[in-house]
């Protein structure tokens, strides 16, 4: 589980890094780690997924 948000929060970081540097766009730390949440919610198991589902992001 935790390797799944570890990866994904490095994945995310670098592809909004990638944006500034290469397209010019910016985006809020909070669409960031809303997207990042998101993904990893949509990626994890089903076991998982249901736990995640339980928090408030």
């Amino acid at each position: 589980m935790f390797k799944i948000i570890y990866d994904e929060c490095v994945y995310g970081v670098w592809i909004k890094r990638n944006n500034i540097i290469f397209e010019k766009k910016r985006q809020t730390t909070e669409s960031v780690a809303k997207e990042i949440v998101y993904v990893t919610i949509a990626r994890a198991p089903p076991r998982i997924r249901n736990v995640l589902t339980e928090f408030k992001f």
